[in-house]
């Protein structure tokens, strides 16, 4: 295992997204009631968590050998979905921008991790948490909503 990255983005619009730099996915095409909800979309190369705070969230990205042992009490929420990189992988939001990450080019299956969603009193203040946990696979699979 290896951490990729570790330490807070700002969520606009309740939003973070990890992403080929390469992608040219309009992100409003993505986001719709049932997305929202499940705080999750996925497009082309790219991947937008759902938070629950317009602020400044911790983000802990892990790279893995194989796919971790799921434990469902470890979260509020959790959901599993597919990304490919091809050119260079990046972290951030919209208005923000984006930091690149050192993750090698291929294909990903992605599982997040929505932690503490419940200690968000307001739009700003929280313990709320986002870890993803990466894994590389053969092919492209779908989103499962895991929790």
């Amino acid at each position: 295992m290896r951490t990729i990255f570790k330490g807070k983005k700002y969520a606009d619009y309740y939003t973070f997204y990890l992403q080929d730099q390469a992608s040219k996915q309009d992100y409003d095409l993505l986001w719709n009631d049932d997305s929202s909800t499940k705080m999750l979309a996925v497009g082309e190369q790219l991947i937008g968590i759902g938070t629950k705070r317009y602020e400044f969230v911790p983000v802990n990205i892990k790279l893995y050998e194989k796919a971790p042992l799921f434990k469902p009490e470890s979260c509020e929420k959790a959901n599993e979905c597919s990304l490919h990189i091809s050119s260079t992988a990046v972290l951030g939001s919209v208005i923000s921008g984006f930091v690149t990450l050192d993750l090698p080019l291929g294909i990903y299956r992605a599982r997040i991790l929505y932690k503490n969603l419940s200690t968000v009193e307001n739009d700003w203040k929280g313990k709320d948490s986002y870890w993803i946990q990466l894994w590389a696979e053969e092919s492209l699979l779908g989103i499962k909503h895991l929790k």
